[in-house]
């Protein structure tokens, strides 16, 4: 077996002076949101926007949290489509964040593992998706690297 000397991802990008900002140096930020969905039921499908992400940044799924009061269903978190840093349009993603997250009982729970960089030339919304009682409520916050 030889010795091996080889770099992460993040050290190339650093030799050849593209290290983006949401991966050197940055500093862990928390957007918070708080939505009550009002008197009116909002069926299957329907979508809350929650909180903007600033361009470029890095989201820590481990680190960010949704509490919701019961609704009976399933909820996905997602991003909204938004310009990448080349300037093509990137889909919105419904469940990018949170796929079928549990929610039939008041519940509080992080939104998964790892990460999603987010390389957007502006900023970015996060929204849910799912089926909104009346009176629903979703409190909680996105964990994200920034400059």
């Amino acid at each position: 077996m030889a010795v091996t000397n080889l770099k992460s991802e993040q050290i190339k990008m650093n030799d050849m002076g593209k290290i983006a900002a949401s991966a050197d140096n940055a500093k862990v930020r928390l957007a918070c949101f708080d939505f009550n969905q009002g008197g009116e039921t909002g069926a299957a499908g329907s979508t809350a926007d929650l909180v903007v992400l600033p361009a470029n940044c890095r989201i820590i799924l481990a680190l960010s949290r949704i509490t919701t009061s019961a609704l009976d269903a399933t909820l996905n978190v997602g991003l909204r489509a938004y310009k990448n840093v080349e300037g093509a349009t990137v889909a919105e993603d419904e469940d990018a964040i949170g796929a079928a997250l549990a929610t039939s009982t008041e519940t509080s729970v992080a939104m998964g593992e790892g990460y999603i960089d987010v390389a957007s030339q502006g900023s970015v919304t996060v929204f849910a998706k799912g089926t909104l009682p009346a009176n629903a409520t979703l409190k909680g916050y996105i964990a994200y690297l920034a400059d």
